[in-house]
């Protein structure tokens, strides 16, 4: 931002008040707001600090990290509905304290990890909230994906003999991929190798594409230390299918 854009904000800046409660950089948000640079203005700072204006006076007031001034924007923006704040109460409910900030201080830092993530390479940055309500449905399907995943263990045990889960494996091609599980059959000794979709429509890995395929064609052999007896430099013979195993449809 040029200095003709910085003298503009300056000048309207020393004719705003100063809002209660609200931090000096939410004030620089919200001007920024009511300026309506929004956050295509903010993120405009890019690499370079921002600067953040005083309501009182419009003088600068400090360098801020791009990615603070941004949070500022998002965290202002989201505690207005229809111009009035959201009230202590049901932020407690929501599990933020007075300062909109989550009491729970692991769940804090995380975000904070979360921001400083987002905004070093460039990314859009929710707000709390937001952000939780993603990462808990990240969190629940990441649970039900190894839920089935136990379920198809128990069930592959029940007809394969040293079964060893996650075997990294590269086929002679080149290509690495990891399986779920591996073990042979109780009857016939044949080796069998499984891999685990929670999901109708899990896609698999690029390796996985190309490296199923390159394993039942020519083979590969089993790197890394292994488990059990499927140490590192064991032979996967050409032939050996990896059976995609994915929920059932009910009709």
């Amino acid at each position: 931002m040029g200095d003709k854009g910085l003298n503009k904000i300056g000048h309207v800046a020393k004719g705003a008040k100063a809002s209660s409660g609200i931090s000096t950089i939410a004030n620089a948000a919200k001007l920024a707001k009511e300026l309506k640079p929004t956050l295509e203005m903010l993120q405009s700072f890019k690499r370079d600090a921002s600067y953040a204006f005083s309501s009182v006076g419009g003088t600068i007031i400090t360098k801020i990290p791009q990615g603070e001034l941004i949070e500022a924007f998002y965290k202002f923006a989201k505690s207005k509905d229809g111009g009035k704040g959201i009230d202590n109460t049901s932020k407690k409910t929501a599990g933020l304290d007075s300062s909109g900030e989550f009491l729970d201080d692991v769940l804090e830092s995380k975000y904070q990890d979360y921001v400083k993530r987002n905004t070093k390479f460039g990314k859009n940055v929710r707000d709390r909230l937001e952000w939780k309500e993603a990462s808990d449905k990240w969190a629940k399907l990441q649970n039900q994906g190894r839920d089935f995943e136990l379920e198809k263990i128990n069930d592959f045990m029940k007809v394969a003999t040293d079964v060893q889960e996650q075997i990294t494996i590269v086929t002679k091609d080149g290509t690495k991929i990891r399986v779920d599980a591996i073990g042979y059959d109780k009857k016939t000794g044949e080796l069998l190798i499984e891999e685990y979709k929670s999901s109708a429509t899990a896609p698999l890995t690029s390796n996985q594409r190309d490296g199923f395929v390159e394993l039942l064609e020519s083979g590969g052999f089993i790197v890394g230390e292994g488990k059990g007896i499927f140490i590192g430099g064991v032979e996967i013979p050409p032939g050996t299918a990896v059976q995609i195993i994915r929920p059932k449809i009910r009709e």
